[in-house]
């Protein structure tokens, strides 16, 4: 009974939260990469 129950909460809540930080990390890293590579190089090249 506990386990069924854990596998339902820990079933759902990784894929959630998979999804979820997939969705999040896409719309960051898709218009971020070229942008913090851009602006981590500037500040290395300029020191």
């Amino acid at each position: 009974m506990i386990i069924s129950e854990f596998s339902g909460i820990a079933g759902p809540e990784p894929k959630l939260k998979q999804t979820r930080s997939s969705s999040r990390k896409t719309e960051f890293e898709s218009p971020h990469p070229e942008a913090r590579h851009s602006a981590m190089h500037k500040p290395r090249a300029g020191v």
